[in-house]
Formats: structure tokens, sequence, C-alpha cells
């Protein structure tokens, strides 16, 4: 991006144009970064002309612009705008976003080869078979005590 501080000098004062107040935002052409803490800058300034709006019942006027744009180009704020921007600039997820473990199935994980962790890892047969031999012997005892119980000679 850019090493040299913005000029926030002479911007925002005798009617400054939008030009002088991107200048002292000090983008080029290139610098998005510039860019977008300008467009930040300018969301603000719509957000302010429409509070004061809806309070005062009428536009702003000169001096009350002059006063909000004063504020604005600071060279803090600009730096606040910047940091924003770049914030905002940076990537958030990474390209493949990790997958979602869904619900065991006896050691299976469905939608796999994801684990709970969310790394891959091989079927655990051991596990698997296991389980079904109890589920198995679950069934039989079942089956057995019905009999027993409530199925008449």
């Amino acid at each position: 991006m850019q090493d040299k501080p913005p000029e926030t000098e002479v911007a925002g004062r005798n009617g400054t144009g939008e030009s002088d107040i991107l200048r002292a935002f000090g983008a080029d052409k290139d610098d998005a970064q510039a860019l977008a803490a300008y467009a930040l800058h300018r969301r603000a300034r719509l957000d302010f002309e429409t509070r004061f709006a809806e309070k005062q019942g009428r536009e702003p006027g000169d001096a009350e612009r002059e006063a909000f744009l004063l504020g604005e180009i600071t060279p803090t704020r600009i730096a606040a705008y910047r940091a924003e921007a770049e914030r905002l600039m940076k990537p958030t997820t990474s390209p493949n976003p990790p997958r979602k473990a869904r619900w065991p199935f006896f050691g299976l994980w469905v939608e796999a080869p994801l684990s709970p962790n969310l790394t891959a890892e091989p079927v655990n047969w051991r596990g698997l078979f296991s389980r079904l031999l109890v589920l198995l012997l679950a069934v039989v005892v079942t089956a057995i005590l019905l009999r027993v119980l409530f199925v008449q000679r």
C-alpha cells in the first residue's frame, strides 16, 4: 500500500470539494485501501446528513457540514478509516471451509470421511462390528424374554 501519511491539513476548510477530501485520504487509482476508506467516510457522511435531517427536520447547513468534515478528516480519523478498510478487505474465510460432521452411525460418519474433529480418519471397523454384535445380542435377549414372559405355550 502506501508508506507516506495522507495530507490532511487543508482538506475540510473553505468549501472543500470531494476531490480534496479524496486527496486527504491519499487515494491513488491503484490504492484500493484508500478508496475503501474514502467509501467508509462517504457512508458516514451520508449517515450524518440523514440523521441530522431526521432529528432537526432540515438539511445540515454549510457550517454543520464543515464541522462534520473537520472531525472526519483528522489524521487519526483517516487512519481509523484505513484500518477499518484494511480489516474489511482481508479474507475472513478459508477457500475450503471445513465441513460439519454429521451424526454417527455405528462408527461410520455420514457424509464421511470426516470425524467429529473434522479430520479425515479411517473407519473404525472394530468398533463397528462390536456395536453390531452388542445390538444383535440385545435383539436375541429381547426375543427370548418376550417368548418366555409373554407368549404362552
